[in-house]
């Protein structure tokens, strides 16, 4: 004779409840995005290397410096806090747009569920996909030096934020003869660099995305 088993009301403190959660709240597209070993994810603020948020991708392969390929970003400060990306879409505004520096990392799925709460992707950032050159990964092809491209998630300012023009702009800076929004939250000091990991080399197509 079989027993019946009285079921109670699922727990809100398990780990996995709560993650479950996070990852509906943050990362809807997480049922996808973890297919993948890595995904490639540009930072350009908190959590560049040197910056207090970078812990986050501290075992994360670092791919190099990153530029986007097209100038419509405005940058913005937050109270000095953490940069506001915007992608601007209106023609007249464009003339004070720039392109934006920054660092590109291979990031696991279940550590991109952290960055999609840092930032609170979908509320105040939007994670979206654009096209980023990489200089540190360039190689010769038959008729010279390549700077390959490749397509990244990068989080954008959404209209959480309101009032945006009234923000200050972060400084920009001269990089190969353009100039860049580059996010230094450390206003002196010796800018530091990551090392490049070489196990990543987009030339030779180890790179699994």
């Amino acid at each position: 004779m079989s027993q019946k088993v009285e079921t109670g009301e699922i727990r809100k403190d398990c780990d996995l409840t709560t993650e479950l959660e996070n990852r509906w709240e943050h990362t809807p597209d997480f049922h996808l995005l973890k297919l993948n070993t890595y995904v490639p994810v540009f930072v350009y603020g908190t959590l560049k290397f040197g910056e207090k948020n970078h812990h986050l991708l501290k075992d994360c392969p670092y791919l190099g410096l990153a530029e986007t390929v097209t100038p419509c970003f405005k940058m913005k400060s937050y109270s000095g806090m953490f940069p506001i990306l915007v992608s601007e879409t209106r023609k007249e505004e464009q003339k004070y747009c720039e392109y934006v520096l920054g660092e590109v990392y291979a990031v696991p799925p279940k550590v991109l569920l952290h960055l999609d709460k840092l930032e609170d992707n979908g509320y105040m950032f939007q994670r979206e996909l654009k096209h980023v050159w990489m200089p540190d990964q360039q190689f010769q092809g038959s008729k010279g030096m390549v700077k390959p491209s490749i397509k990244v998630w990068i989080y954008l300012a959404t209209d959480f934020f309101e009032n945006l023009d009234e923000l200050p702009d972060v400084m920009t800076t001269k990089h190969n003869n353009r100039r860049y929004f580059n996010w230094d939250e450390k206003a002196e000091g010796d800018v530091m660099w990551a090392e490049v990991d070489d196990d990543f080399e987009l030339k030779n197509g180890k790179i699994p995305f």
